[in-house]
């Protein structure tokens, strides 16, 4: 969701319309953790209703959402109704007690045993923001799927990586800003071969942990068009480090379903990948955004006592 537009809810219903906005997707057959600080969403987590029959795996998800907020809401949107009752009793008991629990049902949702009130179509803040909602998570993650002529792009990657072996460590460098430059200012101004070139410079990460210098809260949809646009066309071989650059902007701008599905789609191909990994940590914890500051200082410490063993040694 975008850091500009604040959604407003007085009612549970409200805050039910508001949902979809927050996930990308209307989030049916989930179980969903929101932590407040105050009367302020300062996180928030979805798992699959299945959750319920794996205790622990519900726990720690739903902990690493409570743990950032003083007051948890549990809701459970599964049809049918037993089936959600269920779910908000046990999610409930899984995190030994929460503020209140909501009840999704069919158009209606309840708080508690309370009455029934009719669920809002939308949010008309959110409406009038053009706030995206996709019909649901499998069209979130065919955002991140990659080009479907994976052939063709084999061989482009493979063509990029080969010019790029020709040339020194100084010159991808300058390359990499260059191109990340252009990229954020217009990414359609960068051709798919440059696209290709700047994930395959990506590749090495010494190269790709200069982004962090341009990698802040305020770039956050800058970086979001350009690695989307990056992750459209790039061979499969070349993903992981494009899928994991936008995992982090999808949820510096607050788009926690796409940054998992980069995630996932990210580690079906390099399960060891450092980047993914970093990024999944930070996901199972539930950080929100608001960490990235002191994160985003600790990588570019870290980075730098890299290049300077580095250069130590040359």
């Amino acid at each position: 969701m975008s850091s500009a537009t604040v959604l407003k809810a007085s009612t549970p219903a409200d805050l039910v319309a508001s949902l979809p906005y927050l996930f990308g997707f209307p989030p049916r057959d989930s179980i969903i953790a929101l932590a407040f600080s105050g009367k302020r969403l300062v996180a928030s987590g979805r798992v699959d209703a299945a959750a319920v029959d794996d205790p622990d795996q519900l726990r720690h998800c739903l902990e690493a959402v409570a743990q950032h907020g003083d007051l948890v809401i549990i809701v459970a949107w599964i049809d049918p109704l037993t089936a959600a009752e269920r779910a908000a009793s046990l999610a409930a008991a899984a995190l030994g007690g929460v503020h209140q629990t909501i009840i999704v049902s069919g158009e209606r949702c309840r708080v508690d045993r309370g009455p029934w009130m009719n669920c809002l179509a939308s949010h008309p803040v959110a409406e009038a923001a053009g706030l995206e909602v996709l019909p649901d998570r499998a069209a979130v993650g065919a955002q991140v799927a990659g080009p479907e002529t994976d052939k063709l792009a084999g061989r482009r990657w493979s063509k990029a990586r080969n010019s790029l072996a020709l040339q020194s460590h100084w010159w991808c460098e300058d390359r990499f800003d260059t191109l990340l430059a252009l990229g954020l200012e217009a990414p359609d101004s960068l051709s798919a071969a440059n696209r290709i070139e700047l994930a395959a410079l990506a590749h090495s990460g010494l190269i790709r942990e200069r982004v962090w210098d341009h990698f802040t809260a305020d770039k956050a949809d800058q970086h979001l068009a350009l690695w989307q646009a990056v992750v459209a066309v790039v061979a499969p071989q070349g993903a992981p480090a494009p899928l994991g650059l936008l995992a982090f902007a999808a949820w510096l701008a607050g788009k926690g379903a796409l940054a998992t599905c980069c995630v996932e789609r990210g580690l079906g191909i390099a399960p060891d990948h450092s980047l993914l990994l970093l990024f999944n940590t930070i996901n199972l914890a539930g950080l929100p955004p608001t960490a990235w500051d002191d994160m985003r200082q600790t990588l570019m410490a870290q980075r730098d006592r890299c290049q300077q063993l580095a250069a130590n040694m040359d």
